[in-house]
């Protein structure tokens, strides 16, 4: 279940705090899932896959007109 386990114990054990490691900034690259080469931001276009393999694509006005 991945949660936390609880202890049960008295009031007067003081429980540790937890460590916790420092923030990491991290970077996303779309990569060619055949190749695992990276794509150039550029080359990304945003769409939907309506069947396997065969997309439409929207241009980034059509996007907002959809909000």
């Amino acid at each position: 279940m991945g949660g936390r386990s609880s202890r049960q114990g008295t009031d007067a054990e003081a429980e540790e705090p937890e460590e916790v490691a420092p923030a990491t900034c991290i970077a996303l690259q779309p990569v060619d899932r055949d190749t695992g080469e990276a794509i150039e931001p550029d080359e990304v276009v945003e769409g939907y896959e309506f069947e396997r393999g065969q997309f439409v694509t929207f241009t980034p006005a059509e996007l907002k007109a959809l909000d």
